[in-house]
């Protein structure tokens, strides 16, 4: 399958903006289950130096900087991606909850560590005894793996309420677990420190422009 991407992002400043400096994560990754064929990059107006680099995660990031006073900038990016089927049919995965972790962390004993990354606390992630004991609840070593991760999806989906002002970004997920109250951000924790907390490796995805 092929698709043209068009992104748009456009800020228009209250007051004029003498030096701006911008990090852009918008070409499409190229790997095993797709290709960018072309990326083209537009800014108004136009950057006084543009930098290209590989993160961690292979993405490319463009660096670029403004020194002219302006009041509005437009980041304009078209891509041209083919897309190649690697996932089975949901169907197909029958694996356990055991059978998904055990070669995860066999893959820690042996030194490879690109996921351990992802496998125990964080600031905003901490795996205390309440979200622990959600996590058992669902993640049961004989339990189907991908049935227990749509079973806490839809625990989260049917039984918490979504409420702006119940949370800001420093919430802790405990309160969340207990109140059922929150917005896409907690719920994405939840799922997360559930999934830590089985020794399964999980992370926050978000795109950005800064």
């Amino acid at each position: 399958m092929r698709y043209q991407i068009h992104h748009r992002t456009t800020y228009d400043y209250s007051y004029p903006v003498a030096v701006s400096h911008h990090a852009a994560t918008l070409r499409p990754l190229s790997d095993d289950g797709q290709t960018c064929n072309s990326f083209d990059l537009r800014i108004e107006p136009q950057p006084s130096d543009l930098v290209t680099r590989t993160d961690f995660f292979d993405n490319t990031v463009q660096l670029f900087s403004i020194q002219d006073g302006h009041d509005q900038l437009v980041v304009d990016a078209n891509s041209d991606v083919t897309v190649q089927s690697r996932f089975r049919p949901i169907e197909g995965l029958r694996l356990t909850v055991a059978d998904t972790s055990e070669p995860i962390q066999q893959e820690w004993a042996d030194g490879k560590i690109d996921t351990v990354q992802y496998a125990f606390s964080s600031p905003h992630v901490v795996l205390s005894d309440e979200v622990t004991a959600l996590s058992e609840k669902f993640f049961r070593p004989n339990q189907d793996f991908l049935g227990a991760a749509c079973a806490l999806a839809a625990y989260i989906h049917d039984t918490f309420e979504f409420d702006p002002s119940a949370t800001d970004v420093s919430t802790p997920i405990d309160r969340v677990i207990k109140t059922k109250r929150g917005v896409c951000q907690d719920y994405a924790h939840v799922m997360i420190g559930a999934l830590r907390a089985a020794k399964l490796p999980a992370r926050y995805v978000s795109g950005y422009i800064l």
